[in-house]
């Protein structure tokens, strides 16, 4: 092959594997995109009570059902900027996060001047949710303002009690503010900050209250250096006198005699408590899905089913308040016999 010949066969090849390796060849390996994730999606409407003309920069009535959003705007705290609302006496909305920080955010609502007046705040957020019937209003205004006097309540706390006099009557003074005060925000001004304070701590913040009697039953169990009537008392100090077995049937004296007889038998070298879910039944009854791990030994000379043993278990624990005893009870659901826990 003469040199002209070699040199055009070079440049064939040349063009072909370009062209094979090419962004624009049709190749089998197209460029790549970058990751994408789906967005959250929030859509809910925003009601107001009465708000005073100076507060919505408007001369125009503020009752209720005239009061013209267009004057507000919302916002996902932490997520994006502000977005317009519009409508009279009510606003709907859709509201898109990107990419999420955390499974929490509060929604805003604030006048032109950048007055916060409403929110709402949101638990549970995950990548790609769409959350429908978002409502902010005056209770999730006033949810949000207790929540910021006492950092133990939970929302749930908060909204299985909204109905409770004390609740309604903070909400009141919320709303008051709202109708009367041509400046400030209901969730800044320092006479309903004091207010807050005060109608929390007529408020119960349940799932705190009831983590934190479960850790005490834990230390007081496994503490092998009390008495065992000691760690027994202790236990049932945090039992209803109204307790209930698994079946529904009255049993508190029989659930004092069997945990008397297992620490007699067994040293009790483990006895966790971990809520995994919280659901409020009523405003003084929660269902707490709990998962429990005790870890035994048979004493030397006893009788038991194990020489030692694990037993986790998995339960719906019933919880109510005590008026009597001012502070949360196991009513049922606590697996405590033999046949329940093989121990």
């Amino acid at each position: 092959m003469n040199p002209r010949s070699m040199l055009v066969a070079i440049l064939l090849v040349s063009a072909i594997v370009l062209t094979g390796c090419g962004g624009g060849g049709g190749g089998d390996s197209p460029a790549p995109t970058g990751p994408t994730t789906t967005p959250v999606t929030l859509n809910g409407t925003v009601t107001a009570p009465e708000i005073n003309d100076g507060l919505l920069g408007s001369t125009r009535g503020a009752a209720a059902g005239a009061i013209d959003f267009s004057k507000l705007t919302i916002q996902a705290e932490g997520y994006g900027s502000e977005k317009a609302l519009s409508g009279i006496g009510a606003a709907t909305f859709t509201l898109t996060i990107d990419t999420l920080t955390g499974t929490t955010t509060r929604l805003l609502v604030r006048n032109r001047a950048g007055t916060l007046l409403m929110a709402r705040r949101l638990e549970g957020l995950t990548q790609g949710l769409t959350k429908d019937g978002v409502t902010v209003d005056a209770t999730s205004t006033a949810i949000v303002a207790l929540m910021g006097a006492d950092s133990r309540f939970s929302l749930a706390d908060l909204e299985a009690q909204a109905t409770q006099a004390t609740f309604q009557a903070f909400m009141a003074s919320l709303t008051a503010f709202l109708k009367d005060a041509t400046s400030g925000s209901p969730l800044d001004d320092t006479g309903l900050k004091a207010q807050a304070t005060t109608a929390g701590s007529q408020l119960r913040p349940g799932q705190s209250e009831i983590t934190a009697a479960y850790e005490s039953l834990r230390k007081a169990l496994e503490d092998t250096t009390l008495a065992d009537e000691t760690r027994l008392q202790t236990f049932m100090a945090a039992i209803s006198p109204d307790f209930l077995d698994m079946a529904g049937t009255p049993s508190y004296a029989d659930l004092e005699s069997v945990t008397r007889s297992r620490f007699d038998r067994y040293t009790i070298n483990a006895y966790s408590f971990t809520a995994t879910a919280f659901t409020w039944q009523a405003s003084d009854t929660i269902k707490v899905t709990t998962e429990m791990k005790i870890t035994v030994t048979l004493k030397p000379g006893k009788t038991g089913s194990f020489t030692s043993a694990t037993v986790p278990k998995t339960s719906d624990v019933i919880w109510k308040w005590s008026p009597t005893a001012a502070k949360w009870l196991i009513q049922q659901g606590l697996p405590y016999k033999t046949d329940d826990l093989n121990i």
